[in-house]
């Protein structure tokens, strides 16, 4: 009877056991995914928070850091036409941004130099394009704006298609963006309808009392288009092709062969078209012309795809598809200089 008593005790103690071990079980189980609750909600927190900050910040690094290399780009090209050299020069272009490691890649730009010049060519008589709608060009003319005047009368009249270097930030955090480096100017754009003059071309007018004279930059690009997608970084070399020097001096002359005053033309077939026409308007009203039309007096007209008015936001997002004709004429001047100029744009082979 004892033995019995005991063997039935023994049972319910091990079964006590038994049941004190599975309790400490589920507690070590639900403890462990407590903890992983709350490390996929701190995870969470990390993903959809800080990882979108850190990405933001460098992506916008990598954008300033891109304009930087086009305000560079352009002021060595500068430099080399102004002075006569150095001969070549090369311009370091970063094409990747920073990264979140594991978490998000980096952001990859591409960078190109397009020569696709004016398919249908260009007017005998007047030198602009027959189609200007599919050309990106530049043109400057110097002449009088009458139909008489004497022999001495010698006008320059240019007109090429304008090849650029491009950089497009695909941006996923950061709003995308791209750069053109045109005309010696640098253009910035951010969406289809929001084009900024980065840094602006060399065309500067003075205008004081009866004497209005203007300077400008007649820049031609050329090379081998070309198109490189890469982490990493990218030299692009601008070597020096020729620089000369033009002025009205000597060109618009009575009879008498006293100086006359003359027109200077300055036209541009671009994608940047709010961008440019902001700038060419802004130029010419803070110089102290006005846009009423005199015989003798100076005064400036500005043309484009809305006539005088600013483009409309529906032209600037078409700026991907089709290219717009500004023309900014300056009449009545006294005196123009213009520097004619060509340089040679390449990549290096590889990048680093």
């Amino acid at each position: 009877m004892g033995e019995a008593g005991r063997v039935t005790v023994g049972r319910r103690f091990r079964r006590a056991r038994r049941l004190d071990r599975s309790r400490r079980g589920v507690v070590a189980v639900v403890g462990t995914l407590l903890a992983l609750l709350v490390f996929f909600a701190l995870f969470g927190v990390f993903l959809t928070q800080y990882v979108p900050l850190w990405m933001t910040e460098d992506e916008s690094a990598f954008t300033q850091q891109s304009e930087t290399s086009f305000a560079l780009l352009k002021s060595n090209v500068d430099l080399q036409y102004s002075l006569g050299g150095p001969a070549s020069l090369s311009t370091p272009f970063t094409l990747n941004s920073q990264s979140v490691p594991l978490l998000a890649q980096p952001t990859v730009g591409t960078l190109s130099f397009e020569t696709v010049g004016c398919p249908a060519g260009f007017y005998s008589t007047n030198g602009t394009p027959e189609t200007p709608s599919d050309c990106v060009f530049q043109h400057m003319l110097m002449a009088v704006g009458t139909a008489t005047h004497p022999v001495t009368d010698h006008p320059f009249n240019d007109t090429s298609d304008v090849a650029t270097v491009q950089m497009t930030l695909p941006n996923r955090y950061y709003p995308m963006t791209s750069y053109t480096f045109e005309d010696d100017a640098v253009f910035q754009t951010q969406s289809s309808s929001q084009q900024y003059v980065v840094v602006p071309p060399p065309l500067n007018i003075t205008h004081f009392g009866t004497n209005t004279t203007v300077e400008a930059t007649y820049l031609g690009l050329f090379g081998n288009s070309t198109v490189y997608t890469s982490q990493g970084t990218k030299d692009v070399f601008s070597a020096l092709k020729y620089s000369e020097p033009y002025s009205s001096a000597g060109r618009f002359l009575t009879s008498g062969n006293v100086p006359t005053l003359f027109n200077f033309t300055f036209e541009v077939g671009t994608h940047d078209v709010c961008a440019w026409f902001s700038f060419l308007n802004a130029t010419a009203h803070t110089s102290g012309l006005t846009t009423t039309v005199s015989a003798t007096a100076a005064y400036y007209s500005l043309t484009g795809p809305n006539g005088a008015s600013p483009p409309p936001v529906t032209t600037c997002q078409a700026a991907g598809v089709s290219t717009y004709d500004l023309t900014l004429t300056l009449h009545n001047i006294s005196y123009a200089t213009v520097e004619y100029a060509g340089v040679t744009i390449s990549f290096t082979q590889g990048g680093s």
